[in-house]
């Protein structure tokens, strides 16, 4: 029968192809458009209202000043749209069908009863009537006419018009395209045909085109190729990067440069010069150092990014309509670089597993000092400052009371978890209002729990790990606020740096406000602290071991910590095995031992050094048997527990290892919605934001590349990969994670996995369901033999028969 198209005359289909398109749209524009109102629970948190947190709700204010304007226009803007949709619904509604039923009686204007003469008849007096020869003829409707009577009495043509509905038979099957016939007309040819060459030979080219041009540029991280290729140069250098060599890193950036600094929000004003100037000669940025002078580095935008880095750190007051936007808009542009950083620090490891002399393999101290910078940044501090400071209202000259001869605070967990009068007693200087902001930051700090679980997949034994399988550790991760967690009772996991310093018990006496002064009075003395400045290298990382250079009385109480701390230690241990409990006493009692050892040294390299020491010892009372290829591999342990991140080297692994994965792909897509920072400082409003990875702190090596993860609000479980060593062994490996906003914030789980000697499988066994299968194909074939041979046979019988 064939087919046929044809356009919309009236206009009836094109409605509903329209509704239909317009509704498809309407869907995700009404969802990206709806206001969204904040969550319940985040009103009712309590909120600081220091100072910069004041003033960075004001800067954000005025970086939206039509917010409410935008969401009304918003709501109207989908009343309309929503409107428009509903009028052409309703249209859709009330078209009138055009589909006529052919009727031949219609047509001969007789009844449906009518007799054959009646018929014969009527159509006699129309033919006349409509006759074409004649004037005032219509030969459309005379051939009509003529069709209808020949249904009404041809046998043939009645049959298929009561068949078919048509006396011709079957007619074409038709096609009805939504689109007005206009577009085919052949006046408006010319029209369609240039429309159709704008749209598709110049328009779509000038989009593709242009899109590709400015995402060549630019890498998975919205970080310029270039840039990426200068960073990698420079972290294949060197093995151990520091955190300071890492910022001046960032400021080559070419983002940062004239051609790409407009698209990021920074901008050169003829003002810079005086204005950098005097910051620089203001003796506020006693870390700055401008005497590079090899490009890009000496370039005046990386001079200026390096300033204002410079000043973000040491939380020096900008010009709010000229500097503090450009650093505003470099901090907002930072966390792209470090994220970069991390994934080329992956590619230099992956290189260097190929060539060994072109690149160094980057230590796990590299890995970390990248996330450190992230903290660094979101909290405006150095990383030899103390995390307290991140706490509103403290300041540098008030750590002291921090510091006496029977407490030693130095991490946020540790003030927490003191009761709520020994808080205030420390913070006396402060109003009930300023320490109301404390508790609030307490609300909101973290605490993780981790939960580890490995196992081999695709084995029928999953949790017997053999030499050369590839592990998978199923981690869970429970977030929840910090003074829920020292609500319950606070134990000595603190998720801190400090490993050696002491820790308040919760309940323990403090002295009174007489005896609070002359502790005060000779830990200042002591201390040599100054007012109104920083606090000395090593504040906030492992306590002020590193201060007490001279002198007894640093040293007894530094004793009196480690008793303390030791026997905290056996008491959370307690739910492990015997083992654990002795290797966890044996730590401390050598982290004791190592710091008498450490006077007169350097800062906290030396700290990492002595503490990396320890765990090669333990490391070789509990695995012996470990081979030096094995060693590099990693153990399991039951808690979390407080120990220093250091240097390490990486561990050589798959290349397939060190690929961004499907599971790696999803967590960058995860939902960012988390928990808010207090992050008084930075530019924007902060979501917590964590890297997982595991490492051997034993042998300092990244063990698997860090997973970004975006979405921690209650509960999060994720998978982490790596293969364990050729030989027999104990592995011990540390699953670490680490929080990217707040200072020295890290939770860590040790691990130690029995690798046993894979099983030797005979050939025989190995292949028994091949040969299995061969016998069953074997046996099949000698069955159709025999039956071949015997049919062959009778044909012989039969044929000897018949002569």
């Amino acid at each position: 029968a064939g087919a046929k198209l044809e356009y919309d005359d009236n206009g009836s289909t094109f409605f509903y192809f329209l509704v239909s398109f317009y509704g498809i749209v309407l869907l995700p524009v009404t969802y990206f458009l709806i206001p969204r109102r904040k969550d319940d629970g985040d009103k009712k948190k309590q909120v600081c209202q220091c100072e910069p947190c004041r003033r960075k709700k004001v800067l954000l204010e005025e970086q939206n000043p039509h917010g409410a304007l935008k969401q009304l226009l918003r709501i109207v803007s989908l009343v309309i749209l929503w409107g428009i949709l509903f009028l052409l619904v309703y249209k859709v509604l009330t078209l009138e069908t055009t589909y006529e039923e052919y009727d031949p009686f219609a047509i001969l204007q007789v009844d449906s009863g009518a007799s054959p003469i009646e018929i014969r008849k009527q159509y006699r007096h129309l033919s006349k009537l409509y006759h074409p020869d004649k004037d005032g003829g219509n030969q459309e409707k005379f051939m009509q006419i003529a069709k209808a009577y020949e249904a009404l009495t041809d046998e043939v043509s009645r049959e298929n018009w009561e068949k078919y509905g048509n006396p011709d038979g079957p007619r074409a099957m038709e096609f009805g395209i939504a689109l007005p016939s206009w577009i085919v007309e052949r006046k408006n040819s010319m029209w369609v045909i240039v429309l159709y060459m704008l749209v598709f030979m110049v328009g779509l080219p000038v989009l593709v085109g242009g899109w590709w041009y400015r995402s060549i540029k630019y890498g998975s991280t919205n970080v310029l190729i270039d840039t990426s290729k200068l960073l990698f140069f420079l972290m294949s250098k060197s093995s151990n990067i520091a955190t300071k060599k890492l910022l001046f890193m960032l400021t080559g950036s070419l983002e940062f440069g004239k051609p790409h600094a407009k698209i990021i929000g920074l901008k050169e004003r003829p003002s810079d010069d005086q204005e950098l100037n005097e910051l620089v000669h203001s003796g506020k940025l006693p870390q700055l150092n401008l005497k590079m002078k090899e490009s890009p580095f000496s370039t005046p935008h990386a001079c200026k990014v390096q300033i204002l880095l410079n000043a973000q750190l040491e939380r020096v007051s900008l010009p709010a309509s000229t500097l503090l936007k450009d650093q505003n808009a470099v901090l907002k542009f930072i966390p792209h670089l470090l994220n970069e950083m991390l994934n080329l620090l992956n590619q230099v490891s992956m290189v260097h597993q190929y060539e060994p002399r072109r690149v160094q393999e980057p230590s796990l101290d590299t890995y970390e000092n990248v996330m450190k910078c992230s903290q660094m940044l979101v909290q405006a501090l150095w990383d030899r400052q103390s995390p307290l400071l991140q706490l509103p209202h403290i300041l540098p000259d008030q750590l002291r009371h921090f510091k006496t001869r029977k407490r030693n605070i130095v991490t946020v967990e540790q003030f927490a978890a003191l009761p709520d009068s020994d808080r205030k007693q420390i913070v006396r200087s402060l109003s009930d209002e300023e320490y109301s902001d404390i508790i609030a930051v307490f609300a909101s700090f973290p605490y993780v729990e981790v939960q580890v679980e490995s196992h081999v997949k695709g084995d029928d034994n999953d949790h017997k790990i053999t030499a050369s399988s590839w592990v998978t550790l199923s981690v869970t991760l429970r977030r929840k606020g910090l003074l829920d967690h020292v609500g319950t009772g606070v134990s000595e996991t603190a998720n801190t740096t400090t490993t050696d310093s002491t820790k308040s018990e919760p309940g323990a006496d403090e002295p009174g406000e007489e005896e609070a002064k002359q502790e005060e009075e000779e830990s200042a003395q002591d201390e040599g602290t100054k007012s109104g400045k920083a606090p000395p290298k090593g504040s906030g990382r492992g306590g002020d071991k590193k201060k007490y250079k001279k002198g007894k009385k640093p040293q007894q109480n530094k004793k009196k910590g480690a008793k303390k701390a030791r026997k905290g230690k056996v008491e959370k241990t307690n739910e492990t095995a015997k083992e654990e409990v002795t290797s966890s006493k044996n730590e401390v009692s050598k982290g004791k031992k190592s710091q008498k050892g450490e006077k007169g040294k350097g800062e906290d390299d030396k700290d990492e050094d002595s503490r990396s020491d320890d765990d090669e010892k333990d490391g070789r009372e509990r695995s012996s048997s470990c081979s030096k290829e094995s060693g590099e591999e990693g153990e399991t342990g039951g808690q979390i527990y407080p120990v220093r991140l250091g240097d390490e080297e990486d561990e050589d692994v798959d290349e397939d290892d060190w690929r961004p994965t499907t599971k790696q792909k999803k967590l960058d897509q995860q939902d960012k919605k988390s928990h808010p920072v207090h992050a008084p400082f930075f530019p924007e409003d902060k979501q917590e934001l964590w890297w997982l990875y595991v490492a051997d702190k034993k042998k300092r090596k990244m063990i698997s590349p860090p997973q970004r993860m975006s979405g921690l609000r209650d509960e999060f479980s994720t998978e982490l990969n790596f293969q364990a060593p050729e030989k027999p062994c104990v592995i011990r490996y540390t699953v670490i994670l680490m929080s990217d906003s707040y200072m020295d914030l890290f939770y860590q789980k040790e691990l130690k996995l029995d690798v046993e000697e894979a099983c030797e499988v005979s050939g025989k066994e190995q292949w028994k369901e091949l040969e299995e299968e061969e016998e069953q194909e074997e046996a099949i074939e000698e069955s159709g033999e025999d039956e071949n041979s015997e049919s062959e046979s009778d044909a012989d019988s039969h044929s000897h028969g018949d002569d």
